[in-house]
């Protein structure tokens, strides 16, 4: 009797030994699961990148050759989604990886690379147009920096279009909460204009009775909000 109760203590010993380097080794495994999808994405991109090159190139040989010439070019993707958008063979990824610095643009000749940078900016007759995929802001557009004019900030902001709901009315940008800070003589300018911008800023320069001053007024990338600074502030 005794020699089968120490076989069974031995079993028993042994089952939960095993039991143990298994959870040690589960817990190994889910700790490292984060960063093998890290390198994986790493591994993503850099193919991803490759091929879009490698397209380019084809592109650019079905070009120089002229008139009916032509090509099968593969493209496999891993991961992430490949798109035509406004003439342009678009793939994006969703990654926790740090691949590149976040609101970041790289141009590699047609090919251009970036990250969380989903800003565009438009400079037309009267008005600048800032969006990105949430919301785009209409801003109004004053004399030149070559021959300044009336301004009045109240009226800088013409509309914003969130998700397809446009807000419209008068958007006040006052100092002190002054009314006479909001007009004067000056000219507003783009600091960028483009596609792919990690953000984009309109600047009002405004020389007032009281201040003369740099309004600046910024869309960041993926923001559902504009943020207004005012720089170079100046006592008359």
């Amino acid at each position: 009797m005794r020699l089968v109760n120490k076989k069974g203590d031995i079993w028993v010993s042994a089952v939960l030994y095993m039991m143990i380097a298994v959870a040690v080794v589960l817990i190994v495994l889910k700790a490292g699961v984060p960063q093998v999808e890290k390198m994986q994405d790493k591994m993503y991109f850099s193919k991803a990148k490759q091929t879009m090159l490698q397209l380019n190139d084809e592109i650019r040989a079905v070009a120089s050759e002229g008139f009916g010439s032509q090509r099968i070019v593969p493209i496999e993707i891993d991961k992430g989604t490949l798109d035509v958008k406004d003439n342009r063979l678009v793939w994006q990824m969703t990654t926790k990886s740090k691949i590149m610095e976040p609101r970041t643009k790289v141009s590699l000749g047609n090919l251009i690379i970036t990250a969380n940078a989903d800003v565009s900016a438009n400079e037309y007759a009267n008005y600048y147009l800032l969006s990105n995929s949430r919301i785009s802001v209409n801003i109004t557009r004053f004399n030149s920096i070559d021959s300044p004019g009336a301004i009045n900030t109240n009226d800088l902001i013409q509309y914003m279009d969130y998700q397809g709901n446009t807000v419209s009315g008068t958007f006040s940008f006052l100092i002190n909460n002054d009314q006479d800070t909001a007009v004067g003589t000056g000219y507003t300018y783009i600091l960028e204009e483009g596609n792919d911008l990690g953000f984009a800023t309109v600047v009002a320069h405004v020389n007032s009775t009281k201040f003369e001053y740099d309004l600046e007024i910024t869309l960041e990338s993926q923001a559902d909000f504009i943020a207004a600074k005012v720089k170079n502030l100046k006592v008359n």
